[in-house]
């Protein structure tokens, strides 16, 4: 008999080796000169061949392992509300990729009943690979990592990502332009997943963002948590993975970063 925590056990061993697999994929492309890309919604927001070769590989081990789970993919993207889903960005970070600028990442987290349940990110260039199940830590390649012990914003380095919609850059730089004169400094670079991964480890000490997709958030938000972060809506309610906005910190931190952002 299987005993308990089993199929969690198997899910995280088998969705660590398909981010893995998807991770030697981005490693072989990088710095290609064949690569296929295309704009999606604005000039920033595009898909490569790499994209899509790294989707077909992960799901293709996702679809063999658990056959009757369905994966939400950044370039399959279904509307749908699921019940159980693996959430998928192939290549978190595909701007950065194209560059040949650092960080990108492949990034997988599963939910249940509305509730994270597994998460992987990966780095393929450096090999880190991030994990967390819910109500077992989260780790960096298989050590415990937590947030920061920062107790101010003014001691604090903070993250932000720039929005797809140019239409909402005024609004963005005027946060910026507050939490930065409260802080020690800001940071974007250009993939959530590993943003919210180094909060989780203790890097940044606070993160935010909008208008993102589930794909993007549903890795990293339990990788958050599970460290002993705190992850809410951009208005400090609970956050839904649906609506796109996120503010993630070492907890110390997360009101003082909240009333900045939404002044």
């Amino acid at each position: 008999m299987s005993g308990p925590g089993s199929f969690e056990n198997h899910l995280l061993r088998a969705m660590v080796r398909a981010v893995r697999a998807g991770g030697r994929t981005v490693r072989r492309h990088f710095s290609s000169s064949r690569l296929e890309v295309r704009e999606k919604s604005s000039p920033g927001d595009l898909v490569s061949n790499v994209d899509l070769e790294v989707e077909e590989r992960v799901i293709g081990i996702l679809a063999r392992e658990f056959p009757g789970i369905a994966v939400v993919s950044e370039e399959r993207e279904d509307p749908g509300v699921k019940t159980e889903a693996f959430y998928l960005d192939p290549l978190d970070g595909t701007l950065n990729f194209i560059h040949g600028l650092l960080p990108f990442a492949v990034s997988l987290g599963y939910w249940s009943d509305g509730a994270p349940i597994a998460a992987v990110v990966h780095n393929p260039l450096s090999g880190e690979v991030f994990t967390a199940l819910r109500g077992q830590g989260a780790r960096r390649n298989g050590k415990s990592i937590a947030p920061s012990s920062v107790g101010e914003l003014r001691n604090s380095l903070v993250a932000a990502g720039w929005p797809y919609d140019r239409a909402e850059c005024s609004r963005l730089l005027a946060q910026m332009d507050r939490v930065y004169l409260a802080s020690q400094e800001l940071r974007t670079i250009g993939c959530a997943s590993l943003a919210l991964c180094q909060v989780a480890a203790g890097v940044f000490d606070g993160y935010w963002e909008w208008g993102l997709k589930p794909w993007d958030l549903a890795a990293g938000v339990l990788i958050v948590s599970e460290a002993g972060g705190r992850v809410s809506s951009l208005t400090g309610g609970a956050f839904r993975l649906e609506n796109g906005d996120i503010a993630a910190s070492n907890g110390r931190i997360h009101g003082e970063l909240l009333d900045r952002v939404n002044v």
